[in-house]
């Protein structure tokens, strides 16, 4: 199957820190899984080719909303362009999309990125699914769905200290138990604004700032949210701030004030760009 996918670039997008499941196949492909398939993704210019465990029915529709493929994001992106810095951080990423995941997976994964880096968040997360999950073989290959909240509600935290979850493995546990029993419902949260969509996830153990606003921008589509991590809160500090230390909440309302609603954009640029080293002077 192919897909038009004008103006995203695959390798830019999975390799941004947004997901931890994807991994190169290939000398230009990306193999994962969406839901319950595993996807081989060879990307051809301005076109996507797909190859999958599930039916082109399925896969089609999943990898289009996955990757905004059905959204042009020219003019969002041309709203936050409001400095010399980020666009030469936009200029660096172009063709990078915010991710449309699972809100219960991208909940659990980012609370395990919680001061965490990006190879040891993905070991954890595979450990995870490969635990828990459901085995799906397809071309000679075997990958796992991730755990659904029902599954993971039951297991003792210290059989995730095991996995190497370390103190996050009761928060993992808890999250799941809230999100089962209905005290926590993603479905209703994703449908409101954002302050609102904030405070429902903020009740959730084991989640704060950097997750909330992670879960929000990756999760629930919400391109207000501004996540602060260690690489873009210095990236914000020296770019805007001249070294000085402003805290996290600071950085999130003066990038919501200076590149606008869509913010979120800005945000997965800098952090990406500055990672890669593509960002002078950072």
């Amino acid at each position: 199957m192919i897909l038009p996918a004008r103006g995203c670039d695959v390798a830019v997008t999975l390799d941004s820190g947004q997901a931890f499941r994807w991994a190169p196949y290939g000398p230009r492909g990306w193999r994962g899984v969406l839901g319950d398939s595993i996807v081989t993704l060879l990307p051809d210019h301005a076109r996507l080719r797909v190859l999958g465990s599930a039916p082109d029915a399925i896969l089609g529709p999943r990898v289009t909303r996955y990757f905004g493929l059905d959204d042009d994001p020219t003019w969002r992106l041309a709203s936050v362009d409001v400095d010399p810095a980020i666009h030469a951080a936009l200029a660096a990423t172009r063709g990078l999309r915010i991710l449309r995941q699972d809100p219960w997976e991208c909940l659990a994964s980012f609370i395990c990125a919680t001061f965490n880096n990006i190879l040891r968040i993905q070991g954890m997360i595979g450990r995870l699914c490969r635990a828990y999950g459901r085995a799906v073989p397809w071309g000679g290959d075997v990958w796992w769905t991730f755990p659904t909240p029902e599954v993971l509600a039951r297991v003792e935290p210290s059989a995730l200290r095991r996995l190497g979850f370390g103190y996050r493995a009761p928060y993992v546990v808890k999250a799941a138990q809230q999100v089962s029993d209905g005290k926590v419902n993603l479905a209703a949260a994703a449908r409101l604004p954002y302050a609102e969509a904030r405070e429902a996830l903020l009740a959730v153990e084991g989640v704060g700032e950097k997750v909330v606003e992670c879960v929000l921008l990756f999760g629930f589509g919400q391109e207000e949210a501004f996540p602060v991590d260690v690489w873009i809160g210095r990236v914000m500090r020296r770019l805007y701030f001249r070294n000085r230390r402003v805290p996290d909440r600071r950085l999130r309302a003066f990038a919501r004030r200076h590149f606008g609603p869509s913010c979120g954009l800005a945000q997965q640029a800098l952090f990406h760009a500055a990672r890669t080293g593509a960002l002078p002077g950072v």
